[in-house]
């Protein structure tokens, strides 16, 4: 990350190979991985739950311009995002999914991760992404049919289910008892990327203010 105020560690990972006729080998994995994200201790958010809808949308921001928004941060590639965003209907908090692609050569966008994310405490959030990988292909797209690993992430997403504690849930309840509406914006226009990695947040000692105001 192009700053040191996030922490994360990675809870679940899992790979699925996608394999071609005889002979020709593995043609694309799909790699899943579930992370929990908070602030660093020195850089939380004051006197704001992320439980609280307005506050997650800039608990998102901040965090993608700090994975995705710096050039260069992966592999050398711009990236392009966040794309294709959807308010997750089916969970008991307020969460989204929404796309990241790398922006190739030609300003060709590629390399698509989707990610879901929403909050399970009020300092906590969880990053569900999903990485296809496609190894058969040429610069008009994949040598093969792609539908059954998009068929897989759907399944998979579909299964996922949340259950707050009772922590949890109570800090849910506070937050819902003062905001009228519990739901992310519809629209998430994408970010403006690459950015300069020392003004992608603004000062620490300034974001509880903004937060507050929102919560």
């Amino acid at each position: 990350m192009a700053n040191n105020f996030w922490r994360s560690r990675t809870i679940f990972r899992r790979e699925w190979a996608f394999w071609g006729p005889w002979m020709t080998g593995a043609k694309a994995q799909l790699v899943m991985a579930v992370t929990i994200v908070g602030r660093d201790k020195d850089h939380e958010y004051q006197n704001a739950s992320f439980f609280h809808p307005r506050v997650f949308e800039n608990v998102v921001a901040d965090f993608l311009n700090a994975q995705y928004g710096h050039s260069g941060v992966d592999a050398g590639f711009p990236c392009r995002g966040p794309m294709n965003w959807r308010p997750l209907r089916d969970l008991p908090v307020s969460g989204a999914r929404c796309t990241i692609y790398k922006v190739g050569y030609g300003n060709h966008l590629t390399a698509p991760v989707d990610l879901l994310l929403f909050p399970v405490t009020d300092k906590h959030f969880i990053k569900v992404t999903f990485d296809p990988r496609i190894y058969s292909k040429n610069k008009s797209g994949p040598h093969f049919d792609t539908t059954p690993i998009a068929d897989l992430q759907e399944a998979i997403i579909d299964t996922i289910q949340l259950e707050l504690g009772p922590e949890a849930q109570a800090e849910w309840n506070r937050v819902a008892a003062d905001c009228p509406d519990m739901s992310l914006t519809e629209h998430f226009a994408p970010l403006k990327w690459p950015i300069d990695p020392d003004s992608q947040e603004i000062a620490v000692e300034d974001a509880p203010n903004r937060l507050t105001k929102l919560a």
